[in-house]
């Protein structure tokens, strides 16, 4: 079938240099389609000698005959091979010579029916497009060019006059408007420019005051971030004095709890093994056992010691059993009757951090209950708001001045300190106390639910 689709480029390309005007330019290009196995759909019949399609098509005369042609059966090889390049790719672009004229091919396949459409033309044929494009394009800038320069001679003429015009009526407010900025770079806010004109003056002096307005404004908030960065500056200084104390207090601490119990039992131990050793009779064996159940003792004063620096119960239980557990041994080792009321039934998921300081917390409210409290007794709550954990003490004892809650260097930073640290976890810490009616403390810190035992056990391995 030999389907015109050169004149359905040539409506597609109407105006182009080549393409517009085919009587000038015929044979130098033409459009052809192929299956997806090559099979020409449409060939013009006057280029198939040209490549290499040697078929006598005079017998062909009704629309039902089949003419089956297929570029790879080319006598060319430079057009066979070309038609396998077209087939094995969506888009291909060669140049052929044949007849020692070069020709340029360029082809797409077509995605909905898997056919190839292909554009040739000749190599002058292009650079003949090329070149008459380019003078159009010349001829066209040149015109630009002029008309331009027209036009902007006109346009400067028309604005140098209406600039002349303006400048008497602009200049006056222009002036004040100076002087009133020279004022504000002196922080000068007090005078306003005059907003009763509706021309562009009017809206720059509108503006004006607004800017003025704002810088006010502005100045106002420097002063009060100002003050805020004091204030946090003064709290970061307090909390350093906080981790200095804090550092040095539990460095005190475990020295005490080794001179009073590690070291009291290792020097034991060793004047009995001295007085062995310098003994003039063989040792017994109940001296060897009572020199064994020293060193027991101080394994277990050991381990005792680690257990309170870094309780292994946080790694292995969640908060609700560690929390159960402290109490528990504290009971048992200061003879206290601290009640402990669990509402928790199912695990909480709370960073490790959190679970440290919650203990931390507890431990060191109980302590501060037997120091100043005046009382053996008190109730522990623990419960979970689905987006809180809540940790509540409360004691009958002694109470306080709530405006102790302040750190000092002469009362330390107790309370002051528990509230800095849970609310770096964005919680807070209450206190409701009264003197001589007893204290309630009400630590609340938010549960995370992206945290997960298996992940804490991965960061935190069970410390043996």
């Amino acid at each position: 079938m030999d389907i015109p689709l050169n004149h359905l480029i040539q409506d597609l390309d109407a105006g182009h240099p080549v393409f517009s005007d085919p009587e000038e330019h015929r044979g130098d290009y033409f459009a052809f389609l192929m299956d997806a196995h090559g099979r020409l759909i449409s060939f013009p019949f006057t280029h198939l000698s040209l490549f290499g399609l040697d078929k006598d098509i005079r017998h062909f005369k009704n629309s039902s005959d089949i003419l089956p042609l297929n570029l790879s059966d080319s006598r060319l090889p430079v057009v066979a091979e070309t038609a396998q390049h077209i087939l094995e790719s969506m888009g291909h672009q060669d140049t052929l010579t044949i007849n020692d004229q070069s020709y340029v091919l360029a082809s797409h396949r077509l995605q909905q029916t898997g056919w190839y459409i292909g554009l040739v033309s000749s190599e002058n044929g292009l650079l003949h497009s090329i070149r008459q494009t380019r003078e159009v394009m010349e001829n066209n800038l040149s015109g630009i060019l002029k008309s331009f320069m027209i036009y902007a001679g006109i346009i400067f003429l028309v604005a140098l006059g209406c600039n002349y015009l303006g400048v008497r009526r602009f200049i006056r407010p222009l002036r004040q408007l100076t002087l009133l900025t020279r004022q504000i770079s002196r922080e000068g806010y007090s005078e306003k420019a005059p907003e009763n004109r509706n021309d562009e003056i009017g809206e720059l002096s509108r503006a004006f005051n607004e800017m003025t307005h704002r810088l006010q404004l502005s100045q106002q908030r420097e002063k009060e971030h100002i003050q805020v960065l004091s204030r946090q500056a003064a709290r970061l200084k307090e909390l350093n004095e906080h981790l200095v104390y804090s550092d040095e207090t539990e460095r005190k601490t475990i020295a005490s709890d080794l001179h009073d119990s590690v070291v009291q039992t290792l020097a034991m131990g060793i004047s009995r093994t001295k007085n062995l050793i310098e003994s003039d009779e063989p040792p017994r064996q109940d001296q060897i056992r009572t020199i064994q159940i020293i060193l027991e003792q101080a394994i277990r004063e050991i381990r005792t010691l680690i257990y309170r620096l870094s309780p292994p119960i946080l790694d292995d239980f969640d908060i609700d059993i560690a929390i159960g557990a402290l109490i528990e041994e504290t009971n048992d080792r200061e003879g206290t009757a601290y009640h402990y009321v669990n509402h928790i039934s199912a695990p909480v998921p709370l960073s490790h951090a959190l679970k440290i300081t919650l203990y931390r917390a507890l431990d060191e409210l109980m302590t501060n209950i037997q120091k100043h409290a005046g009382t053996q007794t008190a109730t522990i709550q623990l419960w979970n708001t689905g987006s809180d954990i809540c940790l509540q003490v409360e004691d009958s004892g002694a109470g306080m001045d709530c405006q102790t809650f302040k750190p000092s260097r002469n009362h330390g930073f107790g309370l002051y300190s528990l509230s800095e640290r849970i609310q770096n976890f964005g919680g807070t810490l209450t206190v409701v106390s009264t003197p001589g009616k007893g204290t309630k403390i009400t630590l609340t810190a938010p549960v995370n639910p992206m945290e997960s035992h298996t992940h804490e056990e991965k960061n935190h391995p069970h410390r043996g």
